[in-house]
Parts: structure tokens; sequence; C-alpha cells
């Protein structure tokens, strides 16, 4: 069901702010905790795409036409969905933007 893999995304993103939180502030019991609180929800997510499989559906976007951001965000972010970190494929893309300047 999408609503639940959508709060298991939401609880594991705020877990991991917790974590980057937790690391800065000194409280390593804290963020092993909770580092084993993401690992316990990623076991309910589906399999994430890797950098190459994502990288791919960028070049295409592009090949496509897509030569902004914008254009390759919104043709990426529906189809990897749920399967891939939005931070990741933005860093993804940029980097491919640039290899295209």
């Amino acid at each position: 069901d999408d609503e639940v893999l959508d709060v298991l995304r939401k609880g594991v993103k705020r877990r991991r702010e917790s974590i980057e939180m937790f690391d800065k502030g000194g409280r390593t019991e804290l963020a092993e905790r909770e580092r084993l609180e993401v690992r316990r929800l990623e076991a309910y997510l589906p399999a994430t795409l890797g950098d190459d499989e994502i990288r791919a559906a960028v070049r295409a976007a592009v090949d496509g036409g897509a030569k902004q951001m914008g254009a390759i965000m919104a043709a990426v972010m529906p189809a990897l969905k749920g399967r891939a970190d939005g931070s990741r494929i933005n860093a993804i893309a940029k980097e491919e933007l640039n290899r295209q300047a």
C-alpha cells in the first residue's frame, strides 16, 4: 500500500536526520539506536536503486530533451518514486548536467 510505504519512508528520513544531529552532538548511543530503527524500517521497504540505475534514468531524460534540473526531475521522479532518494537523484542529475556542459 502506497500510504504505508510513505509513512515508512518518512520515518526513515526523520531518523536519518536525528542520526545526523546526534552525531554532531556527540550522542553516539542515541545515534546507534536510531540507526537500528532505520534498519528495521528499511526491511519493510522495497529495495532502493543503485547509482547506475538512477544515472541511466537521468541520462534517458537528458537524451529525451530535458536540459534543465526541473525538467530532469519532473521526468525521472515519477518513475523512481519510492525506489530512490530524491536528494541522490538530484545529485546525479547535477553531475550529468555538468558533464553535458
